[in-house]
């Protein structure tokens, strides 16, 4: 039993749920950028050819100043804030370990 005690951490499901949430956000949010920059697309293809039909009315035109991403960045979004996430994760993990040998050290050196 202790030798899949490994096993079932992993597969524990607060860990499961935290991971299909976090990469469903980061899926929906890519996925709406990517929306979005092809509305931003149909709306210019509409506006030059109300243009060149001399159709376009100056009183009501907005600029919209979204920043929408392309495809690669919303396909290499999800992969970057992973390995990102991994580094930070490892990185405190170390660093917890660390604080915990100088806060054993400094309680040595008191007594």
């Amino acid at each position: 039993m202790n030798e899949y005690q490994w096993a079932y951490s992993l597969v524990d499901s607060s860990r499961v749920s935290t991971f299909l949430i976090s990469i469903l956000l980061i899926v929906y949010g890519s996925f709406r950028s990517l929306n979005m920059e092809q509305e931003a697309k149909e709306k210019e293809k509409e506006k030059a050819a109300n243009s060149l039909l001399g159709l376009g009315s100056n009183s009501h035109t907005q600029e919209n100043n979204v920043q929408t991403l392309d495809t690669m960045q919303a396909l290499c979004l999800p992969l970057g804030a992973s390995v990102s996430l991994l580094v930070m994760f490892f990185f405190f993990d170390s660093m917890q370990m660390l604080f915990a040998v100088c806060t054993a050290s400094e309680f040595v050196v008191a007594c």
